[in-house]
This record gives C-alpha cells, sequence and structure tokens, in this order.
C-alpha cells in the first residue's frame, strides 16, 4: 500500500501496482469490500525529503482526484483532476 484516503464514505487504496504510466487504486466501501479499480497517472511522486516532512501532492474529494504538477517551462504550480470511477 502506497497510500489510503478516505473521502465520501469510501476507501481509496493506491497501490505499488503500475502500467503504462498508471497507478492501480482499489475503491472500498467503508467496511472495506472493494468496490472497484481504477488506473490514474502515476505523476504524483514527491521527492524523498517532502515525503519525509508529511509532503503530498494531492487529495482526493468528491470522487476526484486532485493533483499539482510543476511546469518546468512556466515555473508555476498546475492543478489537474480525474475522476476515481
Amino acid at each position: 500500500i502506497k497510500g489510503i484516503e478516505v473521502s465520501n464514505g469510501k476507501i481509496y487504496v493506491r497501490t505499488f501496482i503500475s502500467k503504462g504510466g498508471k497507478e492501480k487504486y482499489i475503491i472500498m466501501d467503508i467496511k472495506g469490500n472493494e468496490i472497484n479499480t481504477t488506473w490514474i497517472s502515476s505523476e504524483l511522486e514527491v521527492s524523498l525529503l517532502a515525503q519525509i516532512a508529511g509532503g503530498k501532492l494531492y487529495s482526493i474529494a468528491n470522487g476526484k482526484l486532485y493533483y499539482i504538477k510543476e511546469n518546468i517551462d512556466s515555473e508555476e504550480w498546475e492543478l489537474f483532476a480525474e475522476p476515481l470511477k
């Protein structure tokens, strides 16, 4: 397990399983019964130092994964949202 988020009565489990630039997420109900699995962009990594400090660049709310990614060219942070079905 790479991470766990609870939102709107569902548990979202981020796994270490990846393919084609996407990571596997398991979606469960609050009792731990599996509802679905989905594959989401694996661009959510932060540096080891940020991980140690508790930093993360994503959150789950209302059935969507929200994450920010630095645009090196413009030197700005961009916000993305992907549905978790």
